[in-house]
Parts: C-alpha cells; structure tokens; sequence
C-alpha cells in the first residue's frame, strides 16, 4: 500500500495545480516530490531493503519522466543518487552477503553450486528438468525433495517449468502478458 501512496502523493504534486496557467514542472515540484520520495526511500533502506528502494526510486524517476520534468533536473537526482551508491560502497553500508547477490544476479555462473548461487542453480536445473510438456503436477523431484528452496513464493516460476514444462511456462508467460 506505500508505494501506490506515495505514487498517488507524487503524482498530485508533479500534475498541474489550479493557479497554474503553464502545465510545467517548476523547482518548486521538483523539491517537494524529491522530499516525498526520499521520505519513503529512507525509511525501507533502514529496513534495509535495498532492492525495494530501487524499486521507489525507479518509480520516482519514471514519475519525473512522464510528468516532463526538464532534463537537467533528471539528471541531476541521477547523479545524486549514483554518488549515494558509490559512498554506501565505499563506506561499507552494503554488507558481503549483499555484494554477493549482486555479483550472481550480473554473474549467474560464480558460484552455481554453493553460497549465493545456490538458489538459482537449482532453480534453472528444476525448470530445465522438465522437458517440453513437465513432470507432471506434484510430480516434480527438485520441488518435492526442497532443492529449490521457498519454491511455493520466490521460485514459483521454477515449479511451473519443472511440472508443467515448456509448454506450460509459454502459457503462465502469456497470460501474464495478457493481463
């Protein structure tokens, strides 16, 4: 429910107010929609979650975009929070295990066996596993002896591949483009 808030609150500000008679985005919008964000981007990295901050910041940046904000602003808060990225790196606010996560997602192949590539490795080996039409439901090794680990939430997909194979992942990919 907070990130469609803080859609709703920035979209309010970003979108023309009454006494406007040129629909532009001023510094004005541009600082309280920067405090709005950055409020809500604060309080999730304290969490820390740092994948779900991303996610708000993307989401302000796509609201500065669409709202036509000039570019100069654009870039600016880019920079910034670039900058931010590289002290928290050079600061150690980003623990190993995180640094990690990265490095599998830019290099799956790392470390496929164990650590932190350890979850997609099975992942991929469930999904491979089951050829063209599955295992069949319920019928899935790598599901049912939990090499795929949190496989009924993170890995769902996974479990589709290997019991429903290809066909069926065409079809859950489908729908969801659908929809």
């Amino acid at each position: 429910m907070v990130k469609i808030f803080m859609v709703i609150c920035l979209a309010a500000v970003l979108s023309k107010w009454r006494g406007e008679k040129v629909p532009r985005i001023t510094f004005k919008k541009i600082a309280i929609s920067l405090v709005i964000a950055l409020t809500f981007i604060v309080f999730v990295l304290l969490e820390p979650d740092y994948g779900t901050a991303l996610i708000y910041f993307i989401a302000y940046m796509g609201l500065l975009f669409l709202s036509g904000a000039n570019f100069l602003y654009f870039l600016s808060i880019l920079g910034a929070a670039i900058g931010g990225i590289i002290f928290a790196l050079n600061t150690n606010l980003v623990k190993q295990y995180q640094l990690d996560r990265i490095l599998v997602f830019l290099k799956p192949d790392a470390y496929p066996v164990e650590g932190e590539g350890y979850n997609l490795f099975q992942s991929k080996l469930a999904i491979g596993s089951g050829g063209f039409f599955g295992n069949g439901l319920f019928l899935g090794r790598q599901t049912n002896l939990n090499y795929v680990p949190e496989h009924h939430t993170d890995f769902i997909f996974s479990v589709v591949g290997e019991e429903t194979g290809f066909l069926g992942t065409v079809i859950v990919i489908l729908v969801l483009g659908i929809i």
